[in-house]
């Protein structure tokens, strides 16, 4: 590998991590109903969640947790966007995900927010009982604070027990409507 090979490979991990980033804003918008001048932003406005997945592809295969964000953040707009028939075909893998790579104490709060999505794509026709599956996740994140020591693929953009808040709000609304 020439020199020239390893710049350019260090350039798109770090344009991944931007598109990360773009995404957590996305997800952030959407789900709190924030000023309207950002939801006619072009960069978000045009945001598509498979444009999304083809361009973090580098991360998305990094099996010591830089996929946490992807895959957690698929879930979020597939729930964000009413796909829950293909939420519901992704639980699976989610849970598969969750078993493999959260075993630790250090990934405890992603293992839950993962469990919070699983929960929620077998039970998300069942309206009555979404306020139910948030109340016992959202106390779990409450009261396991992040490790500051963590690693960087542990590094929550949204802190879960806020995204959490923001999910139950969103699809409450939803349900209501």
């Amino acid at each position: 590998m020439s020199h020239k090979d390893a710049t350019f490979s260090v350039d798109s991990i770090r344009q991944e991590r931007w598109n990360i980033l773009l995404a957590y804003l996305v997800a952030f918008i959407r789900l709190s109903q924030v000023d309207d001048e950002l939801n006619n932003d072009a960069i978000i406005n045009t945001f598509r969640v498979s444009k999304f997945l083809n361009e973090v592809q580098y991360l998305s295969t990094d099996k010591r947790g830089g996929n946490n964000s992807i895959i957690m953040l698929e879930a979020l707009f597939l729930l964000i966007e009413k796909k829950y028939e293909s939420l519901f075909q992704k639980s699976e893998s989610l849970q598969k995900n969750k078993l493999r790579y959260f075993k630790n104490h250090e990934s405890y709060r992603i293992n839950c927010f993962m469990k919070l999505l699983v929960s929620l794509s077998k039970n998300i026709f069942a309206p009555d009982s979404i306020p139910k599956i948030f109340a016992h996740f959202e106390n779990d994140l409450t009261l396991n604070k992040p490790n500051p020591n963590r690693v960087i693929s542990d590094i929550e953009i949204i802190p879960l027990e806020q995204l959490a808040s923001l999910l139950k709000k969103h699809l409450i609304s939803q349900s209501l409507s």
